[in-house]
């Protein structure tokens, strides 16, 4: 958990059509959708432009250090290993490098992200993400000194960051939370308004996750669907 971390983070939602049973099954099953990546309303969202300017000696660099602090390697069967991994070829180079960046975006593509946020009255957002203020808005603890289970879960909350343009990355020269940040936890500025966290489950795919039942609770925000439930329908 991070220093400034909110203590409850939210989450807008639409109950229009299917949405009231997608919020029902939150509610009663203690489950969330993580989104695709693909599905997001800025098509610009988890884009990157990726620098392949790295020489061979840099990626073998690179590689060895993975394997010596990963995976346990000595220094010299580090070097060896990424020697033998890396080709000598600089057009075999290039490749490599290029299907390091295809084998990212699968991956991506193959996340799954909750997103979230601090505010439960923007008017912007009630207008984009509940049925033009015919929603709801749901609340998750973050901090309970009587829940602690969900804090494993809530706690992988992470702020994103808003930026003019898009970020760039190299995979031989960033480090891997710098990639990590610049891949998943950057915006486009015009949407700072939202001051968005986001959980990611990196490459294991769209869905519905389970949460503990303690960290979730309806924001009376929510009472429209609530005397709905109520009464059935």
């Amino acid at each position: 958990m991070t220093l400034d971390q909110p203590t409850a983070l939210y989450k807008y939602k639409d109950i229009s059509g299917d949405g009231i049973e997608h919020v029902e099954g939150m509610l009663r099953n203690s489950q969330v959708w993580f989104a695709s990546p693909l599905t997001f309303n800025d098509p610009f969202d988890c884009r990157c432009f990726f620098d392949l300017h790295n020489t061979r000696e840099e990626i073998v660099s690179r590689k060895a250090n993975f394997l010596t602090k990963r995976k346990g390697y000595s220094a010299s069967d580090a070097i060896a290993e990424a020697e033998a991994q890396i080709p000598a070829d600089p057009n075999a180079v290039e490749r490599w490098q290029t299907e390091q960046v295809e084998a990212h975006s699968r991956r991506t593509a193959n996340s799954g992200m909750l997103c979230l946020t601090p505010v439960c009255d923007n008017f912007l957002m009630w207008t984009h993400y509940a049925g033009y203020h015919r929603g709801i808005c749901i609340r998750f603890r973050v901090r309970d000194v009587h829940a602690e289970a969900h804090l494993d879960f809530i706690a992988n909350a992470h702020p994103v960051d808003y930026a003019d343009r898009c970020p760039r990355i190299n995979f031989v020269r960033d480090e891997g939370i710098d990639i990590v940040r610049k891949a998943f936890f950057t915006k486009a500025t015009r949407f700072r308004y939202e001051r968005e966290w986001r959980i990611v489950h990196y490459g294991q795919g769209a869905g519905l996750k389970s949460i503990p039942t303690a960290s979730s609770a309806p924001s009376f925000l929510a009472s429209r669907l609530i005397k709905r439930l109520a009464n059935g329908s």
